[in-house]
């Protein structure tokens, strides 16, 4: 006899909280996504209006299908979490300390909650279901806003001594390097970052380079911006086809958007 999960046993809902934007996917339990919202966001709203907008998208997940049982909640976070309280230390793109944020969705959804660092929770996604599932031993790099990252050896996650290893954006690569917003100078993810490559493309512009770029901005780089296309096909809800400052697209399987390859046509400079 052939058995296989049934879909309908229960749902599974997850967002993350990024420096520029708000994601929420629910799942069925054979972790199909049947749901999926994104929402850019601006630092200028503040902590408590960033969470409450994340609490409203996981409420309107949970109440697209209301009669499945909620099996669990799991929020992904830029910066360094306690995984004994679900509290986040540390987010310096966020510029957020101390945020308790496994109590405070412990406040909305009685189901099991669980907080970790954003690249530790897509480097176990593309082992499970992506494009690391045929490897035990992976190192997942995430790029955007900042630089993360995640390490799996025999399938597990790697987390040092303190729990917090694979901040791989903050090794110290040029000692008297640009200020961080980690507070330390010449972090790699000051080099390589999303803004990080804004900086050397304004340096490059501003020493007389010739560009393209230069003349699409007038020679004005404050108003050059990164631009990506996402877009979601047959989900309930799919992505907005409005672009967004990543610098990679999604794949078509729902696989972490900073795991895909970069293509010419996923991502173009433009001028504001």
């Amino acid at each position: 006899m052939l058995l296989r999960l049934n879909p309908a046993a229960g749902c599974i809902l997850a967002a993350e909280i990024m420096a520029d934007f708000v994601s929420v996917v629910r799942t069925d339990f054979s972790a199909r996504v049947v749901w999926r919202q994104r929402e850019p966001i601006d630092q200028a709203m503040g902590q408590c209006a960033v969470i409450d907008r994340t609490l409203t998208l996981l409420h309107q997940a949970l109440d697209a299908e209301p009669y499945h049982e909620l099996l669990g909640v799991a929020l992904g976070v830029p910066g360094l979490v306690d995984r004994t309280n679900g509290a986040l230390l540390f987010a310096p793109n966020l510029h957020w300390n101390d945020v308790p944020l496994r109590a405070i969705l412990n406040e909305s959804f009685s189901s099991p909650v669980f907080v970790d660092n954003e690249a530790n929770l897509a480097a176990l996604g593309e082992h499970y279901f992506g494009a690391a599932r045929d490897c035990d031993d992976v190192l997942y790099l995430t790029l955007g806003a900042g630089v993360g990252g995640g390490l799996l050896r025999g399938g597990q996650l790697c987390r040092g001594a303190s729990g917090y290893a694979g901040e791989f954006g903050h090794m110290t690569i040029d000692t008297n390097g640009a200020l961080c917003n980690c507070g330390n100078r010449g972090c790699w993810e000051t080099l390589v970052s999303q803004w990080g490559l804004f900086g050397h493309v304004r340096r490059a512009m501003q020493d007389g380079r010739a560009s393209r770029l230069g003349d699409m901005t007038h020679g004005i780089s404050t108003t050059l911006r990164l631009r990506s296309w996402w877009t979601q096909p047959g989900l309930a809800t799919a992505w907005p086809r409005s672009p967004w400052s990543r610098l990679a697209s999604i794949s078509a399987q729902g696989s972490h958007p900073s795991s895909t390859r970069l293509t010419r046509s996923s991502w173009s400079w433009e001028a504001a």
